[in-house]
């Protein structure tokens, strides 16, 4: 208390950086992914960053998904979707959380993740009776995520991807949050931010005042087609 900063570090020292694609291609066909990819035992070591990259959920938020409770399908439209919530079933040692209310959403699944198998993941880890996506990795400290996130830093670093530079570090998992924001701005993608759980004071791209979205009636899921569109431009 009291103690004065005399130093130089600057605001947003800290701050990390969306992936370039030549980053991306060197993250995901590492010879060490696709071997990843090839067995039951180290899959969900692929499936975590590639739920990252078409999503732009933040790490706890994936890893805390509940796979017999979270990841759904719209009876009318056949679209499945992650639901991202604190509300439902969770595993033993996790305090489910969201870090605000806007981060309550639903974010369909890319065609690109089902063709590679998600659901197939998805349903092995259910028949399991697992309550959690990634079992593989033991909670901590309340957070699903902990040990995930370790795993991901060391791997940006066994593969020469990790980069400390000041403002513009790329050193860890939220890389996939700012480069799936970045690419849905750049590219004019609406509901970029609804689909990222960003609070934006916009309701399908209508501003409105807190007393209008108060009398604003409708369910979660009842624009999933209109996400599930916004999702594909993703590529």
């Amino acid at each position: 208390d009291g103690a004065i900063y005399r130093g130089e570090r600057g605001d947003g020292i800290n701050r990390q950086r969306a992936a370039t694609p030549e980053e991306l291609q060197k993250l995901f066909s590492n010879p060490k992914m696709k071997k990843y990819r090839t067995s039951p035992e180290t899959e969900h070591y692929f499936w975590l960053p590639a739920l990252g990259l078409y999503t732009g959920a933040r790490i706890n938020e994936l890893c805390q998904l509940n796979p017999a409770e979270d990841i759904k399908q719209d009876l009318a439209t056949g679209i499945h979707y992650l639901s991202i919530t604190d509300e439902s079933e969770t595993a033993e040692g996790v305090d489910k959380s969201i870090k605000t209310n806007s981060s309550r959403r639903i974010v369909p699944i890319h065609s690109k993740l089902i063709e590679a198998g998600f659901l197939d993941y998805v349903e092995r880890v259910r028949k399991a009776g697992h309550k959690i996506l990634f079992p593989a990795w033991q909670p901590r400290n309340g957070k699903a995520s902990a040990n995930a996130g370790k795993w991901f830093v060391r791997y940006l670093e066994s593969i020469g991807l990790r980069n400390e530079e000041k403002g513009a570090r790329l050193s860890g998992f939220h890389c996939f949050r700012h480069g799936f924001v970045t690419c849905g701005l750049n590219n004019r993608i609406p509901q970029t931010l609804q689909l990222t759980g960003h609070e934006t004071g916009e309701v399908d791209g209508v501003k409105l005042s807190a007393v209008a979205k108060g009398y604003w009636t409708r369910g979660i899921a009842d624009n999933v087609a209109e996400l599930k569109e916004a999702v594909e431009r993703f590529d």
